[in-house]
């Protein structure tokens, strides 16, 4: 995998996902386009390259989300969303051989199921920061349940978004790398040739 074209797609998508929250979101739902290429490159990248990728961006959504504290505080918290991430990146890996790799439908199965993690990881370990025992100040309004309906609805609009996403980055793969990618359009390019002749 190129990392280079990986940080400068992952740099866009989170500009992507600040920048279009109030043109795209409803009822404070949005999608993540971080989460695209989080399912995409655990579909596509060699699998060692995978955590390390993920990290990335988990660390990317962590440094971009402060939360409230008392007294109108901000605090960022780096981890929670570096180890949802790291879980839905596993996750993604043992998806790979149950999905066509290729197929935009496969990275909107694979938002659902990486998400699906990333999030409960996230939510569940915000959650225990804010447990009395621990005497730290918790987040101001901070419900699990709530957390975890908004950001249902969150993978859910992901994944439907992850449909034309994932097709512009499928067809981007030679960029990457993804040596997959490469076989599987120059099957296509090859069968399309011989169509013609025909």
């Amino acid at each position: 995998m190129s990392w280079i074209v990986f940080l400068i797609c992952a740099y866009l998508m989170l500009a992507m996902d600040r920048g279009f929250d109030l043109l795209l979101a409803f009822d404070g739902v949005g999608p993540s386009f971080t989460l695209v290429l989080a399912a995409f490159v655990s579909l596509s990248a060699r699998p060692a390259a995978v955590p390390w990728a993920l990290l990335v961006l988990g660390l990317l959504q962590d440094l971009s989300q402060p939360y409230k504290l008392g007294l109108g505080a901000d605090l960022l918290l780096i981890g929670p969303h570096c180890l949802g991430y790291l879980a839905g990146g596993f996750v993604g890996l043992q998806m790979r051989g149950l999905v066509a790799r290729n197929s935009p439908m496969s990275i909107a199965v694979a938002v659902v199921a990486v998400g699906a993690f990333v999030h409960l990881v996230a939510v569940a370990l915000l959650t225990l920061r804010g447990l009395s025992i621990l005497n730290i100040e918790p987040i101001v309004e901070w419900s699990a349940a709530n957390e975890l309906l908004r950001r249902f609805f969150v993978v859910l609009y992901t994944a439907i978004v992850a449909v034309p996403a994932g097709a512009l980055l499928i067809r981007s793969g030679p960029l990457w790398g993804f040596a997959a990618i490469k076989r599987h359009m120059g099957r296509a390019r090859r069968l399309y040739v011989g169509s013609e002749r025909k």
